[in-house]
C-alpha cells in the first residue's frame, strides 16, 4: 500500500519525521499521523509535499503500492478537478457579468455627474441673473425715493407760495 512505500522511502532517506516535516513544509504532527496510519486519507497537498522530499511523485507511490487504489484515486482527482474547473469557469462568468454591470453603472454615474455640472452652471447663471435683478430693483427703489423727495420738495415749494409770482 502507499503508506508502506512512504515508510520505505523514509528508511532509505534516513530522514526523521521532524526533518521530513520541515523539508515538506507540513506540520510535524500531520506527517507523524500519515506515517503512523492515524490519518487514513491525507490531503493530496500533504502527500505531494512529502513525495517531493523523497524526489518522487504520487503516481510512483500509488502505482507501486496498489494500482487499483492509484487508478481510483486518479479518477477521483480528475473528477474533482473537473468539477472545480467548472465551478471556477462559472464564477469567472459571474465576475465578468458583474464587471460589465459595474462599467455600465460607472457610465451612468459619469453621465449624471455631467448633468449635475450643467445644472450647476445653469444655477450659477440664474444666481448671477437673480443678483443682477436684485441690484436693479435696489437701484430702482433708490430712484423712486429720490423722485419722491424731489416731488415733495417742489410740492412744498409751490404750496407754500415760493413758486408763485404776483
Amino acid at each position: 500500500m502507499w503508506r508502506e512505500k512512504l515508510i520505505e522511502l523514509k528508511a532509505k532517506s534516513g530522514l526523521s519525521i521532524k526533518e521530513i516535516a520541515k523539508k515538506a513544509d507540513v506540520p510535524e504532527p500531520t506527517v507523524k499521523r500519515v506515517f503512523h496510519g492515524i490519518t487514513e486519507n491525507p490531503s493530496i497537498d500533504t502527500l505531494l509535499s512529502i513525495a517531493k522530499v523523497f524526489g518522487t511523485s504520487l503516481d510512483e507511490i500509488f502505482a507501486e503500492s496498489d494500482a487499483v487504489v492509484a487508478s481510483e484515486s486518479l479518477v477521483a482527482l480528475q473528477t474533482a478537478m473537473s468539477a472545480l474547473q467548472l465551478d471556477l469557469d462559472e464564477k469567472n462568468k459571474h465576475i465578468d457579468a458583474l464587471l460589465e454591470e459595474i462599467d455600465e453603472k460607472n457610465k451612468h454615474i459619469t453621465s449624471l455627474l455631467e448633468e449635475v455640472e450643467k445644472h450647476k452652471h445653469t444655477a450659477e447663471l440664474l444666481s448671477s441673473e437673480n443678483n443682477l435683478q436684485k441690484s436693479m430693483l435696489a437701484d430702482k427703489a433708490e430712484l423712486i425715493m429720490m423722485q419722491r423727495e424731489i416731488i415733495t420738495h417742489y410740492h412744498k415749494k409751490f404750496t407754500c407760495g415760493e413758486g408763485t409770482s404776483v
